[in-house]
């Protein structure tokens, strides 16, 4: 939503899409969007990561990091 953008945009297929959420890196947020805050891309990008143990540990984690947001 911050993008206007799905993450993966570029799927030709159901196929492909599952594929790409598997295997694809994420475009990062401000690539997209370059006045988005450096902070607030950085927890996106943590929340969305795909290795379990990269991600923030629990909800309140991840509120706490986009907080400074609000």
């Amino acid at each position: 939503m911050l993008t206007g953008r799905y993450l993966f945009d570029t799927a030709e297929s159901v196929p492909h899409l599952l594929a790409m959420i598997l295997a694809d890196d994420l475009t990062p947020v401000r690539e997209r969007r370059p006045d988005v805050p450096a902070g607030l891309a950085g927890a996106l990008h943590t929340a969305l990561a795909k290795e379990p143990d990269r991600r923030h540990p629990d909800a309140t984690a991840f509120r706490a990091a986009l907080f400074p947001f609000a």
